[in-house]
Order: structure tokens, then C-alpha cells, then sequence
């Protein structure tokens, strides 16, 4: 007896990096059963051989990348660039998918329109299209909209990981409400938990003793996370809390290391080197999580804030910027704490009182894990991905 034919899926990214974007997929990957799908993956750019490539490859998934110069300009750059989207839809053309699912605007852009060009009979509707609008663009220009709004007519559905991301593109591309589906990130209670054997031993391979209080922050080093603006705002807090300690964890982008390199000088300028530590990217991040008191995400844009919600998991004081999103996640502040956005005074004054009533705000903890748990569970967001990936 012939098996059933697998469902065939490409998911397009710009890169195989440490963000929240990347590894969402790659939860995703891992949840779908494998006797059903034949799962593959796309970079846009070179791989770069870290440890989320070789998750990926461990759960059975192909890995194809492509060298395209994202942030490129000029002649010289765009000509290349066109050499390899001839590629990019050369790979479609001779490769047979039943699902293209793309992420963020450039990916988005070269897949929906490699596919159109990709097939044998122009426009025919032989694949089943997918994007993710990951987070509210504010860098967009109105072209770009416009090109997302000609581009949703061959998509079959565009995922929002909220509802605020939703409604934001409902007003800025005058998409249909019911071509927008939300599907918000899931995180799996299994990988984060609360463990203070794993916090003892993580904060001394950090160095932190047990009197300090460790404030920190896990995304990419970029100016869309703020990180500038908790640095202003630590640097106070160290004037009024002297055993406060800061540890930001994440990775740099080629084209924002300008951003790292201020964040350096603001270190340097304060001579505050001996409170602030940068960590790398971890293959485990639950070890972190346990290592830090409180939780800080200061994002100036964001879609969802995935490490927030693991780091809830392990029972720590989370405080966020305001931002539309995150009090839709949080059921305006029913959950964690919130300062001005881009505000690194607003930001002082709410860490402080944190600082000042920890032991008490510790004790509610436990209902941070418990509202993940009933909120935000990764195996409902895989049942979500293989309804549409399954759909007709």
C-alpha cells in the first residue's frame, strides 16, 4: 500500500538568526507531525552555522540559503540582488511546494512575487501563501503598504501574532479583516520553568552574588528593543540601589552595530563596566531566565515579545514599555508592570519601586506562569499552523 503523500512546506526568512522570529519557526517545525509535513526552509542570506541552524536541521528539516545583501544599496548591490531573486525563483520553479509561508516584509516580497513568476502559467493558483506580519512596521513607507495590499490578493491568509498588529494593518493597508487571521506565539511550559538549584549555579557561573539583584533583558541588540533607554535608566537606579546588576543577553546585527557601539559608550561614559554584563545568544535560555529577579522588555516596537512570556514561566517580575501590544497581552497590566515607552525616567521610577517592594511583588509571581499557561500554550499555536497548512 503507497503512503500518503506529505504535505510539502517552505517557510522563507531573511536569515537564520537569534530572534524571536527565527526560533518561533523553528517551534513550529518541531510540533508538526513529521509523518504528515516535509518541512524545508529558506535564508535569504548566508547561514551562519549557530546553534538554531543545527536545531533545526536535528528535527529533519532542510535547510536552503540564498546570498542576498538585505540592507545593500547602490548599483552594484541591486544587481546582485536581481542575480539572486533569478535564483530564488528558479529554486521555486524546479522545486514542488504545497505551502509558502514568508516572513516580514522583505522575505514576504520575494516570496509572493517569486512565486507568481515562478509559475508555469502566470498567476494560477496552484500553492497555498502564507506571510506573518511579525511586529507593527513603523519603518514602512507607504509604497511598502501598498505593495503588502497588491501582494495580499495571492495570499491566502496573513498571520498577525496579535491583535493589535492586526488592526494596525486593517487601517494601514485597508487589507480585509478576514484575510488577517491572528495566531498568537505560544511557549512551551516543558523548557521554562522555575528552578533554584539551576539559579544558584547559573548566577555564580555569572558572578553575581546572592544579594544582588539582577535586572535583565534577552533580545537582539538593536535600536527597535530599547536597550538604550534601560541602560539610561540602570544607571540611576545603580545612584539610589548600589546591589543592582544589569545583564543584557542577545545578539548584534551587522547593520546596527552602531547601536552596540553606543550602548558601549554609554557603559564607559558612566564607568559603570562592573554592573553591566552582555551575554551572547544561548542555546538553553531557561538557565538565564532562573539567573534574573526582574524581567525588562523596553521595546520601541513590537509585535508579541516572546522572551517575556518565557521568562513568566520561570516566576520573575516582568516590567514592559507601553506599547498598545503589550497592554493587549498582558490585559493592560493584569499581568506585569508598565513604564512610558522611550521614556528611560519613566523607566527609573517604576524599577525603583519594584526595587523597593521586591520581596512583596515576588510573592505574586506564581500567577505570571499560571496566566502563560492558560494563555499562551505552544501546542495550541502548532494545532493553529497545521489547521491552515492542512486547509483547502
Amino acid at each position: 500500500m503507497q503512503s500518503e503523500k506529505k504535505i510539502s512546506v517552505l517557510n522563507v526568512l531573511t536569515g537564520i538568526d537569534d530572534g524571536g522570529l527565527e526560533m518561533l519557526v523553528y517551534r513550529i517545525y518541531k510540533g508538526l507531525d513529521k509523518s504528515k509535513y516535509d518541512l524545508k526552509m529558506v535564508s535569504l542570506t548566508p547561514l551562519r552555522g549557530n546553534f538554531l541552524e543545527k536545531q533545526i536541521r536535528e528535527i529533519g528539516t532542510r535547510l536552503y540559503y540564498f546570498n542576498f545583501r538585505n540592507k545593500g544599496k547602490g548599483i552594484k548591490d541591486g544587481l546582485h540582488n536581481a542575480g539572486q531573486y533569478l535564483l530564488f525563483i528558479f529554486f521555486l520553479w524546479k522545486t514542488k511546494f504545497d505551502v509558502i509561508h514568508s516572513h516580514d516584509f522583505f522575505p514576504a516580497f520575494i516570496a509572493r512575487t517569486g512565486i507568481l513568476l515562478s509559475q508555469k502559467k502566470l498567476f494560477r493558483r496552484t500553492i497555498k501563501v502564507f506571510s506573518t506580519y511579525h511586529n507593527i512596521y513603523y519603518w514602512l513607507k507607504p509604497v511598502h503598504h501598498k505593495i503588502n495590499k497588491f501582494l495580499s490578493l495571492f495570499t491566502k491568509n496573513i498571520v498577525c501574532v496579535s491583535n493589535t498588529v492586526k488592526e494596525n494593518y486593517i487601517i494601514q493597508e485597508n487589507i480585509k479583516p478576514e484575510k488577517l487571521i491572528v495566531i498568537r506565539n505560544g511557549v512551551n511550559h516543558l523548557q521554562f520553568f522555575p528552578d533554584n538549584s539551576l539559579r544558584n549555579k547559573t548566577r555564580e557561573d555569572l558572578g553575581y552574588k546572592p544579594d544582588e539583584i539582577v535586572i535583565g533583558c534577552v533580545a537582539v541588540i538593536t535600536e527597535r528593543k530599547g536597550q538604550v533607554f534601560l541602560l539610561e535608566a540602570f544607571k540611576n537606579l545603580l545612584k539610589k540601589h548600589s546591589k543592582v546588576r544589569l545583564l543584557l543577553v542577545g545578539g548584534t546585527r551587522e547593520h546596527e552595530i552602531e547601536y552596540y557601539s553606543n550602548l558601549l559608550k554609554i557603559i564607559k561614559d558612566n564607568s559603570i563596566e562592573q554592573y553591566v554584563k552582555f551575554h551572547p545568544p544561548v542555546e538553553s535560555v531557561n538557565p538565564i531566565y532562573n539567573a534574573i529577579d526582574v524581567f525588562v522588555l523596553p521595546s520601541v516596537t513590537e509585535g508579541f515579545g516572546l522572551s517575556a512570556f518565557e521568562c513568566m514561566l520561570t516566576e520573575k517580575i516582568c516590567l514592559f514599555s507601553d506599547l498598545d501590544v503589550f497592554k493587549e497581552l498582558t490585559e493592560n497590566g493584569k499581568i506585569g508592570f508598565h513604564f512610558e515607552g522611550k521614556n528611560s525616567e519613566s523607566l527609573f521610577i517604576e524599577l525603583n519601586k519594584i526595587i523597593e517592594n521586591f520581596d512583596d511583588l515576588s510573592k505574586n509571581t506564581p500567577d505570571y506562569r499560571n496566566y502563560v499557561l492558560n494563555n499562551y500554550s505552544e501546542s495550541e499555536m502548532v494545532k493553529k499552523y497545521d489547521r491552515i497548512y492542512d486547509s483547502d
